[in-house]
């Protein structure tokens, strides 16, 4: 018995060499990517903070882009890649911790709160560190679980470390194996072998942390970063796009249009068809949106489509009265895509951000639609 237990630990003992535990204090102090680098020059590369042009919209007057393309406490976010030696990465976002257990500030991102009132300060302490000694990009993000932020924010930090010819031994990723993850992962050539599957406790030391910033900022992805996936999903780019789409909310559960029977039989009149991108592939969605003329759709994720978009397709983007956003509006602008908002309006049917396109709305669009196709002929 003696002799076969003594095996059985030999065989586990080259697992264990690969992923040792090590324990760490819990970080006390963030640190910018800036001053990380001044005192760290070796360690990376800083790009500075893009500037953000953003033209005026009466939709959205008094909803200034900075909502979107900020983030609380650290105002429009510098774009850098960071190499730490033995840096560790922390959690569902990447929270990413220095070897001098510093977190860097713009890689603790929240949707509503500074990176010093992070939740990683509020643990009691930190789950023990599983040791790599290879090399991992963090390329996780908060909401990657969303198909807008894993398309704007997530896989454009894809196109950073190929630009830099960096090949990790790993990717850390909030993974949750939905299709189109999966589907992305594998048109980009990633192994899912090779992507460790962040949690909201996994903790890894690595021998080399690589970390690239946001590219850009939430909304603001810019084009060449847009292009890259252009040319990996869409094999042709159509020159006259001819399909006339509307992206359908019914199957989704919040932000549906109440009377879309009525606007379907509208958009009749005009030759669209209606689409439900849930039902699509990734590549079907690239390529449907890249040869469609006019696409009609409600203000959420599947509106991500349009970085396969150009010059040549219209976005007409439908937006409830309780959420302008005008996170799709500066995408567009950064494409050259050009993009026509049109309010909805509410009622007492209207439940969270259900609208409907009333009287107004659609006569709107019909003048809207008119213009469009009279130019085009």
């Amino acid at each position: 018995m003696m002799h076969f237990s003594l095996i059985f630990i030999a065989l586990l003992l080259p697992l264990y060499s690969f992923a040792s535990q090590i324990s760490y204090p819990l970080p006390k102090e963030t640190i910018s990517a800036e001053k990380y680098l001044q005192a760290n020059p070796q360690d990376g590369e800083f790009y500075g903070t893009p500037e953000v042009d953003f033209p005026f919209h009466p939709i959205f007057s008094g909803r200034p882009y900075d909502t979107c393309v900020t983030q609380p406490g650290l105002g429009i976010l510098p774009t850098f890649l960071l190499r730490i030696p033995k840096g560790r990465v922390f959690g569902k976002q990447g929270v990413v911790i220095t070897k001098d257990h510093q977190v860097i500030r713009e890689l603790a991102n929240s949707w509503s709160k500074p990176p010093e009132k992070h939740g990683i300060f509020r643990l009691p302490f930190l789950p023990d560190a599983e040791y790599i000694d290879q090399s991992v990009a963090s390329i996780t993000t908060l909401s990657a679980e969303c198909y807008y932020h894993w398309m704007i924010d997530v896989l454009p930090k894809l196109a950073v470390l190929e630009k830099n010819g960096i090949k990790p031994d790993y990717y850390y990723l909030d993974y949750q194996g939905l299709p189109f993850q999966k589907e992305s992962l594998e048109i980009l050539g990633i192994d899912l072998k090779n992507v460790l599957i962040a949690s909201d406790n996994t903790h890894f030391q690595c021998q080399n942390l690589i970390a690239p910033s946001l590219v850009g900022n939430p909304a603001c992805a810019p084009k060449w970063a847009c292009t890259y996936f252009k040319e990996r999903f869409v094999k042709e780019v159509p020159l006259h796009p001819t399909q006339r789409i509307y992206i359908s909310r019914k199957k989704a559960t919040a932000r549906r249009i109440i009377n879309e029977e009525a606007l379907i039989a509208f958009l009749d009149k005009y030759q669209f068809q209606t689409v439900y991108l849930e039902d699509l592939s990734l590549l079907k969605q690239a390529e449907l949106f890249a040869d469609a003329e006019v696409i009609v759709g409600i203000h959420g994720s599947g509106l991500a489509n349009m970085i396969f978009c150009n010059s040549n397709n219209h976005i007409v983007e439908l937006i409830p009265p309780q959420y302008i956003n005008p996170c799709f509006y500066g995408l567009a602008h950064n494409l050259g895509v050009p993009h026509h908002p049109i309010l909805g309006a509410k009622d007492s049917r209207c439940y969270g951000q259900d609208f409907l396109m009333d009287s107004r709305a659609l006569e709107e669009l019909d003048q809207l639609l008119m213009g469009i196709f009279n130019q085009a002929s």
